[in-house]
């Protein structure tokens, strides 16, 4: 009997574009071999990523980078060995703003210099720092920061008055200093306003400017005696003069303060002046851990997005990382300029990691990433270390390797895992 003989099963032949479809994850030839090594694919294959080469390969037009994952699944282990790879390959430099301090030992490895901001501390920072270039003085980052701060301490906004006042004292100082203005010369300029510059913005009455004048000298005070004293308050520290191209922010003795948000505004402004020298000159890598920080502050998103559209230009990648796309709706309602601005700089990523997310998550990640089910449902399923590669619309699952060298230097958790002495 025909049906008694044994199942013979014959070979099938198809081309590797069917196979991808039917086999999601498994199929696809990958990237190459030319790059940083990340990690194993699920068919046993190494994974290499360099989206400067993928660039060159017309694979990507951006380089920016998305990682999200929850807490523990591995996202913090991949930033810091690509991190550390990219630096050993290729030389790249790294400027790291580190809210919670973690970056400090691997940076050190690097050589980097570390700028630990902190009342008490002996460091600090001029957020008004320009560079003179090809384009000039960098003067309207330093306007939306002198607006930006104001508007925070006073917890609404400047009216269009209150605005030209700050233009035009910025503009004499910046015209009449061989260096960067700093907050208490903005400060000393609000205080004893000159009277030709209420003239030049139309005033009649001296005593009427300097009026006009006062509420932002006393919240320039207010800023300096309060959240950024002993931080923002001078020159930049002279030890800081001549950065090398690998640098470490850390934030973590603010962080958890009512000081955080203006620090943060601060620290951003400065490293974007000083990233702005660097652009150019040489591949340059600028990571945001906790994201969630900046996605806060539309000023800091608008200056972010702006970084990123001239990547091409200025060959610095972007790394952002995050918990949640969910972050986004607890830090502004949906609709808001803020929350609108946020999505958009999210969509400049043309690389997304996505380590393991909830089932709660899976709305986000379809209508702001555009997975597909297939994606959702693998992601709801990753083991730690393992996580979905979206590289310009083509998905790949990667196991992250870690060499035995990296673990000192990449471990967050050291203080949950040492052995404890009696």
């Amino acid at each position: 009997m025909l049906s008694d003989l044994p199942e013979i099963s014959r070979p099938h032949r198809e081309t590797v574009r069917v196979l991808a479809a039917a086999y999601p994850f498994v199929q696809d030839p990958g990237l190459g071999s030319a790059g940083i090594y990340i990690g194993t694919t699920p068919h046993g294959g190494g994974f290499y990523f360099d989206p400067y080469e993928l660039y060159r390969r017309q694979v990507l037009t951006h380089p920016a980078l998305l990682v999200i994952g929850d807490m523990g699944s591995g996202k913090s282990s991949l930033v810091k060995t690509y991190l550390r790879r990219s630096r050993a390959l290729f030389g790249r430099g790294i400027w790291c703003l580190d809210p919670k301090g973690e970056n400090g030992p691997l940076m050190e490895s690097m050589g980097a210099v570390s700028v630990k901001l902190g009342r008490g501390l002996p460091t600090r920072i001029n957020p008004l720092e320009f560079v003179a270039g090809e384009g000039g003085l960098l003067e309207g980052a330093q306007v939306t920061l002198l607006n930006g701060l104001l508007q925070w301490i006073f917890k609404r906004p400047l009216s269009v008055e209150e605005q030209q006042i700050l233009l035009e004292t910025w503009q004499e100082l910046a015209g009449a200093s061989d260096r960067a203005p700093d907050l208490p010369m903005v400060l000393r300029a609000l205080s004893s306003p000159r009277p030709e510059l209420g003239r030049l913005l139309g005033y009649q009455s001296e005593a009427k400017f300097a009026e006009d004048c006062r509420p932002l000298a006393l919240g320039m005070r207010a800023l300096l005696t309060g959240p950024l004293a002993g931080i923002c308050d001078g020159p930049t520290s002279a030890e800081l003069r001549e950065l090398n191209d690998v640098v470490n922010v850390d934030l973590s003795m603010v962080l958890n303060t009512p000081a955080f948000e203006a620090v943060l505004r601060c620290a951003s402004a400065w490293s974007a002046a000083l990233i702005s020298h660097l652009a150019g000159h040489q591949q340059l890598i600028f990571h945001v851990e906790e994201a969630w920080a900046v996605l806060q502050d539309l000023d800091l998103v608008r200056r972010l997005q702006a970084q990123m559209r001239l990547a091409r230009a200025t060959g610095v990648q972007t790394i952002l990382v995050m918990h949640h796309l969910s972050d986004l709706r607890r830090m502004a309602d949906e609709g808001t300029e803020l929350h609108k601005s946020a999505e958009q700089m999210l969509t400049l990523t043309q690389t997304q990691v996505i380590y393991r997310q909830s089932t709660s998550d899976t709305n986000d990640l379809r209508a702001l990433l555009g997975l597909n089910a297939t994606e959702v449902e693998r992601i709801l399923h990753l083991r730690v270390g393992e996580a979905l590669w979206r590289v310009n619309g083509r998905s790949f699952v990667v196991q992250h390797r870690v060499a035995p060298g990296e673990w000192n230097l990449i471990r967050t958790d050291a203080a949950m895992t040492a052995s404890g002495s009696a």
